[in-house]
């Protein structure tokens, strides 16, 4: 911790310093609330850490930031923050989790779009209308999900990408990658890639419709929530840059004053 910022407090031994016990506390207030991923960070280890060693003003950096936890609990402490990641789903998680969303234009917009779109989804039932993606191919796509699953996911994505508001589109996104393993054949209740088996997948179909409204629903709640507990002006900047291979130093205009990270577990290769 540089810039000639004095710690408030150090300790040696945990235990003696307060509780550290978070078993029954909320873990998904606010935007945290936006999208599981595995290993996430407990919300209120950040915040105990910030609240002992940060200001308001500081400049937190977290370099294995994932889905933005030490970020959303910076930005409620007043902090700036900077958070790297070299996965592409996490930064755009937590870019999702700390965007300044305008809550009455939020609100219009996903009405508008959650509006008749469930009837449009029942009437596809195969991807022939729609431009296949220029990442996978659908018959990869299909190796993981049902036909119909495919063309409502792509009717999702279609309408989401005609609306304007770069950070709405963001919005939905996120929500809609929540539901993505929800409605394939990969099993729930573990984070590895496996899938149910050959013989179950001919007649598995999970409407995707009820998961993505609810998710969109729950993230903005967990929206409003942030923002009315928000009394600051800070800023929070998201980068892909790894740091196993360069510090990072040209992305900060000031000294970092505090670092919060839960560092990559990685059971695998």
């Amino acid at each position: 911790m540089s810039g000639g910022v004095a710690m408030k407090k150090s300790f040696s031994n945990y235990t003696e310093s307060g509780e550290w016990d978070f078993r029954d506390a909320n873990t998904k207030e606010y935007t945290h609330s936006f999208h599981i991923y595995p290993a996430m960070m407990i919300p209120q280890i950040a915040r105990e850490l910030i609240q002992r060693y940060g200001n308001s003003g500081d400049l937190l950096f977290d370099p294995y930031c994932g889905t933005g936890t030490s970020l959303v609990e910076a930005k409620l402490m007043g902090m700036n923050a900077i958070g790297t990641d070299i996965n592409p789903t996490a930064r755009m998680i937590a870019l999702s989790k700390t965007t300044d969303y305008d809550i009455e234009t939020l609100e219009e917009e996903t009405k508008s779009f959650l509006d008749g779109l469930e009837k449009k989804m029942e009437k596809v039932l195969d991807y022939s209308k729609f431009d296949e993606p220029n990442f996978v191919s659908w018959e990869r796509l299909g190796d993981w999900f049902p036909k119909k699953t495919i063309s409502e996911i792509s009717l999702a994505l279609q309408k989401i990408e005609k609306i304007k508001d770069q950070n709405i589109q963001l919005f939905l996104k996120v929500a809609l990658s929540e539901c993505l393993r929800l409605v394939s054949y990969q099993r729930n209740g573990e984070f590895k890639l496996y899938r149910i088996p050959q013989d179950k997948r001919q007649d598995y179909y999970e409407p995707l419709f009820p998961k993505f409204e609810t998710r969109i629903e729950r993230n903005l709640n967990g929206y409003k929530q942030y923002k009315d507990a928000q009394n600051h002006d800070s800023s929070t900047e998201i980068y892909d840059f790894n740091t196993v291979n360069e510090s990072g130093e040209d992305y900060f205009e000031s000294s970092v004053n505090l670092v919060v990270t839960s560092p990559p577990y990685g059971d695998s290769g």
